[in-house]
């Protein structure tokens, strides 16, 4: 799974070039070693069980995995330049989503320090709803790749040196692109561009499916919202806190 060999077979066509070179390998690297971790042990962070029992051990960790996370939008954001191709629409999702997942990350952790529970509950909620927003945005470029080539219909802009990582032949890609045989574009074959068949806008839908999901689901939990402010002005208050809230019953 963390094989870098096999990291590049799980990308889409023409982000292995990049991947393979200075600075996006080191933060390829970086940013699946923090992302992974991070997103597995945060789901524990959000079994009652945790916060119930351990509060400190759910501070702690909770600390850690949000550096993980704030690390990983860093490296994730350098890559956006070439995510998926680097279509213009792509590097907006990815700028955009990185933005979002890290201001309410740190957001989240600065309302755990003032003991404002019910504020930290929603922004680490939205910042792990936006982050798996990357995630879904692999899932719907598989389905809307074979969309967009049942069409046939949509083009964008390649250089000619990811082609040929591509095709694995200079000889193919001459044959399936002539421009690309020129001496100006074999001297320069990162700056020639040619038109190839493109993929759809993904990274909006998925920004728009995760944005949407999130504040839905935190309408319908405003009463197990409310039970947290509550509890957290009380310990502000000096009242005697015995135990931690249970969820709200439905």
């Amino acid at each position: 799974m963390l094989s870098f060999s096999r990291l590049l077979e799980m990308t889409t066509p023409g982000e292995g070039f990049w991947y393979e070179q200075a600075p996006f390998k080191a933060n390829i690297i970086i940013h699946i070693f923090t992302s992974l971790p991070a997103s597995f042990f945060s789901v524990f962070l959000f079994l009652p069980i945790t916060w119930q029992r351990w509060p400190k051990f759910h501070s702690i960790f909770g600390y850690i995995l949000s550096l993980l996370l704030v690390v990983s939008l860093v490296c994730g954001s350098i890559l956006g330049r070439r995510a998926q191709g680097g279509d213009l629409n792509m590097q907006s999702a990815v700028y955009m989503l990185g933005s979002a997942s890290g201001y309410a990350v740190v957001m989240g952790c600065l309302e755990a320090r003032r003991g404002a529970i019910d504020m930290h509950r929603e922004y680490m909620l939205r910042a792990w709803f936006y982050n798996g927003a990357f995630v879904t945005t692999r899932v719907t470029a598989l389905i809307s790749a074979q969309i967009v080539t049942v069409i046939n219909g949509y083009f964008s802009l390649w250089k000619c040196a990811e082609v040929g990582y591509v095709l694995k032949s200079v000889d193919a890609l001459v044959e399936a692109y002539p421009e690309c045989g020129t001496p100006t574009a074999r001297q320069y074959p990162k700056w020639t561009h040619v038109a190839v068949h493109a993929s759809s806008n993904e990274g909006p839908l998925a920004m728009f499916l995760h944005i949407l999901g999130i504040e839905l689901y935190l309408r319908y939990t405003q009463d197990e919202s409310r039970k947290w402010r509550e509890w957290s002005e009380r310990k502000a208050n000096g009242q005697d806190q015995t135990e931690l809230p249970n969820r709200m019953p439905r």
